[in-house]
């Protein structure tokens, strides 16, 4: 009597092949979820901190008599929550502040000056691509 050979069907090798690309088509949803998540965490943090910096200029421009047009940037390190292990991001913050035109049907001195403050907010994402935010608001003091 012969022996039957010893070796995998076709069916096994078929159904091998086919878990191994579900499981790593598992692997890479996670991934992506993990990016999206990162990338949420970073935008939230963004729109934060330009909403806060034109809640400042605001401010600032109901408290100053001085307040003027002008521009300036700096880089700030943002913590995405007291616990240590969630980290934090490093953002760029750009504000530009202009003065408007006066319309001509409004009263001038009952206006004063009216100002146009736009604040953007930039990172790169783990891919080394530039992300950002950018808010505007009218300022009145």
């Amino acid at each position: 009597m012969k022996e039957r050979e010893q070796g995998f069907f076709l069916l096994e090798t078929i159904l091998l092949a086919g878990m191994l690309v579900l499981m790593t088509s598992g692997l890479w949803i996670y991934r992506q979820g993990l990016y999206l998540c990162e990338q949420t965490r970073f935008e939230a943090a963004a729109v934060s901190l330009a909403e806060s910096e034109l809640a400042y200029l605001s401010y600032d421009a109901a408290q100053n008599e001085n307040f003027s047009a002008g521009s300036s940037e700096r880089w700030e390190y943002v913590p995405f929550s007291t616990r240590s292990a969630e980290g934090g991001g490093n953002f760029l913050i750009q504000e530009e502040v202009r003065q408007l035109a006066q319309a001509s049907g409004l009263d001038a001195a009952a206006m004063g000056n009216v100002y146009l403050a736009e604040v953007r907010v930039c990172w790169q994402d783990r891919k080394n691509r530039e992300r950002g935010v950018s808010l505007q608001k009218v300022i009145c003091p």
